[in-house]
């Protein structure tokens, strides 16, 4: 769980937000220099969950790391 003005690792997936928000919006600026904030959608809005209180299982199939900010690929295969 990431909190509020909580810096984090760039490497994350974000499956929920408070109260149910489609869209987060991310500082980048020790990772690009910019100082405006860029838009994260969640991925969970899609599969209309609303909460996330048990444990998921399955696994991340996705690009490698790379300098690109702006492009992402990656599926979530969830098990059951």
């Amino acid at each position: 769980m990431v909190q509020k003005d909580t810096e984090f690792p760039a490497d994350i997936l974000l499956l929920h937000a408070f109260q149910n928000k489609d869209i987060v919006y991310v500082d980048t600026m020790n990772l690009d220099g910019e100082t405006n904030l860029k838009e994260k959608y969640v991925f969970a809005k899609d599969y209309n969950i609303q909460r996330i209180d048990k444990e998921l299982e399955g696994h991340v199939v996705c690009d490698l790391p790379n300098p690109s900010l702006d492009e992402w690929d990656g599926n979530i295969h969830f098990n059951g």
